[in-house]
This record gives structure tokens, C-alpha cells and sequence, in this order.
């Protein structure tokens, strides 16, 4: 009887020990990884580390390999990956019992989620549209919903029924103790065949705040008021063009009933009237000259008449 059992003993050790092995040799890949990484991060040296702690959790998901990996994505300004890898760290933390962890994490959860910016990608097409953001899947149930991303540039494309659209939209990480403007890509119905890209949204401004939705070209009062005053300047250049001339014609007029011994009545009516013309000349070209100079700085100081993205304010939060 105890020899079965050593026996059997025996066959199950044997039958787990590859795993046991492999086990070790992933553990100590990570080990080796996590070393590396945090010898960088000391050097300061953030962007570097973030791949190798990302390559140590893969091997061996252990809780203090996703804090840093959270602390370092945090310091290289991604916030929406350091935020959801602190609640991932938050919730392992529960399930282990370390509740100091925890209180770490979801401190810093609250701490980046006021700062944290949103793109959400609208469409009317139907159900047989596929998009991908960043080149990964975007569920249909997501579409529409604020998604935390992390600043810099971001791509969505959209494909269906052979056609497809292209958006690339850059978004600009807040000033600190700023929010984020949610980013908007709004997707049309696509026709089979038909190939557009969206035009490169400007980055919103948290000072100025962000504009309504609107598909329209950014046209401004300032706009309609450079185009008045370059209009009024031109027809003042007009007049006082027509004004020259009639001077200049008057003139002559005038010098040829002048002699030596002097200027009939009419030669001196049409010497006076061609000073009078000149100087509405001189007025009229002096005004129409500062009237388009105006409208030109105000045209050139406008906002861009390209098409913008539409920008709103956060208004929810995505739930994991």
C-alpha cells in the first residue's frame, strides 16, 4: 500500500515538474526584466523601462511589476494607461489583501482621472461598419462612448462595403490643474467604394474652451468684417482713381485757357475744380488704402477657415 503511494506520488511529481521549470524560468525572466526597468527608472530614464516592466508582468503578472509599470506609464504623460493599470493594480491589490497597495492606487486613480482625455467616435452607419482605433478593434457597443486615451496622435478607420474613411486627430495633453477636451471623430455613412480622410483636427484650447459641434468651416464674425472693410477700401481706391482722373482733365482743360498774361473766367473755374477733385482724391485713396489694409490684418488674424473637430466637454466617464 505505501509503495502505490510513493508510486503514485512519484508519477505526479514527475508529470508536474516541466511546469514547475517553466514556471521558474518565466519568473526569472521577469525578475530579469524588472531589474533592468528599474535601474532605468532611476537614470530617469522612463521611456525605456515602460517596455521592459510591460515584458516582466507578461511573464509573471505580479502586483509590484504593475505598480511600476503604472508609476512609469504616469511619468511619460500616459495617463489613460497608467490610469486603467492602477485600477487593474487596485483590484489585484483586493484580491491579495494588500490594502496599503490599494490605497496607493486609488490614489492616484482620483488623482489622474480629473486630467484624463477622451476621444469618442460617432457614426449613423449601420452594423456592417468596422472601425479601428489605433489599429484595435472598436466594439460596436463602444462607439459613442468617451474612451480615455493618451495624448498625442490617434487614428481612426472605418471600413464598409469596400469603403472606407480615415480620421487622424492629435490629442494635446491639458495644462496642469486643466481638463481635457473630449476629442470627437464623427464617421459618415460610407458609400461602397468611396475612400475619405478627415482632415487633421486642431488641438482645443482649455482657455478659450471648446467650440459646439458643428461640421461647418470655423467662418467668424471677425471673418465677415474683413471682407467689409477690404470691400469699402476697394470701392474708396475706385472713387479716387475716378477722382484723379476728372482731376488731371480739368487741369488741362484749365492750363489751355491760361496764357502768360493770365487765365480766362473758365480756366480759372476749371483750375479751382481740378484742386477740389484732387484733394477728394488724396482722401478717398487714403481711406480706401487703410480700409483694405484693415480688412487684411483682420482676414490674416482670423481662426482657420479649415474644417474643425468637433470638441465637447467630458460628460462621462467609461466604466471598466
Amino acid at each position: 500500500m505505501r509503495t502505490a503511494l510513493a508510486a503514485a506520488v512519484m508519477v505526479v511529481g514527475a508529470l508536474g515538474a516541466p511546469s514547475a521549470r517553466a514556471q521558474a524560468h518565466d519568473t526569472a525572466a521577469a525578475e530579469a526584466a524588472f531589474a533592468e526597468a528599474r535601474t532605468l527608472m532611476r537614470q530617469g530614464k522612463y521611456a525605456e523601462a515602460c517596455p521592459r516592466l510591460e515584458a516582466s508582468f507578461t511573464l509573471d503578472p505580479a502586483l509590484g511589476t504593475l505598480m511600476n509599470l503604472s508609476d512609469c506609464f504616469e511619468r511619460t504623460g500616459r495617463t489613460a494607461s497608467a490610469w486603467v493599470r492602477y485600477r487593474e493594480a487596485a483590484a489585484m491589490a483586493v484580491q491579495q489583501g494588500h490594502r496599503e497597495r490599494e490605497a496607493i492606487a486609488r490614489e492616484r486613480i482620483a488623482a489622474l482621472e480629473p486630467g484624463l482625455c477622451r476621444l469618442v467616435i460617432r457614426t449613423e452607419h449601420g452594423p456592417s461598419l468596422s472601425v479601428l482605433r489605433d489599429g484595435k478593434v472598436v466594439d460596436r457597443a463602444a462607439l459613442g462612448l468617451p474612451v480615455p486615451v493618451d495624448p498625442g496622435a490617434h487614428t481612426a478607420v472605418a471600413k464598409a462595403g469596400g469603403g472606407e474613411f480615415t480620421a487622424a486627430v492629435d490629442v494635446q495633453a491639458p495644462a496642469p490643474g486643466a481638463s481635457c477636451a473630449l476629442t470627437t471623430v464623427e464617421i459618415p455613412v460610407l458609400l461602397a467604394g468611396e475612400q475619405t480622410a478627415a482632415p487633421p483636427a486642431p488641438a482645443p484650447d482649455p482657455d478659450v474652451g471648446p467650440p459646439r459641434p458643428s461640421a461647418s468651416s470655423s467662418w467668424r464674425t471677425s471673418h465677415t468684417l474683413a471682407v467689409v472693410a477690404a470691400s469699402a477700401g476697394v470701392v474708396a481706391l475706385g472713387v479716387g482713381t475716378v477722382f484723379t482722373l476728372k482731376a488731371a482733365g480739368q487741369k488741362s482743360d484749365g492750363d489751355a485757357l491760361c496764357t502768360s498774361a493770365g487765365c480766362t473766367p473758365e480756366g480759372q473755374s476749371l483750375l479751382r475744380d481740378a484742386g477740389a477733385s484732387a484733394d477728394i482724391a488724396t482722401v478717398t485713396v487714403v481711406v480706401g488704402a487703410a480700409l483694405v489694409a484693415t480688412g487684411a490684418i483682420l482676414w490674416l488674424t482670423s481662426p482657420s477657415l479649415r474644417p474643425a473637430a468637433t470638441a465637447l466637454q467630458p460628460n462621462a466617464i467609461l466604466r471598466f
